[in-house]
């Protein structure tokens, strides 16, 4: 038969047991919670940096076309350097696109 004294002793191994597996349980959605927070600070990094990557595509496009006019009457085949000037902004709004994505 069982003693109180027996019955004591186990009921404290459980608490033990039930505080360490508490305390276990807590790690574990603290781990989750601290890696939602780290992706979240990625994600807004990411998204930051195709903001910027996208404004600095945008003033290059408005600066070649502020110069476009002074290209086409400067040079014979001006025509063909805008049209080069415009591929080359064209391919590199969509290389920035496709890496801020």
């Amino acid at each position: 038969m069982t003693t109180p004294e027996e019955l004591r002793d186990d009921i404290e191994r459980t608490r033990d047991q039930l505080g360490e597996t508490v305390e276990a349980l807590a790690a574990k959605a603290d781990v989750k919670a601290r890696a939602q927070q780290k992706a979240a600070e990625v994600k807004a990094g990411a998204q930051q940096r195709g903001a910027d990557a996208a404004s600095q595509v945008a003033a290059r496009a408005k600066s070649l076309t502020n110069r476009l006019p002074a290209l086409l009457n400067k040079r014979s085949g001006g025509l063909i350097a805008a049209g080069v000037a415009v591929l080359a902004v064209t391919w590199l709004m969509a290389r920035r696109a496709r890496r801020a994505a």
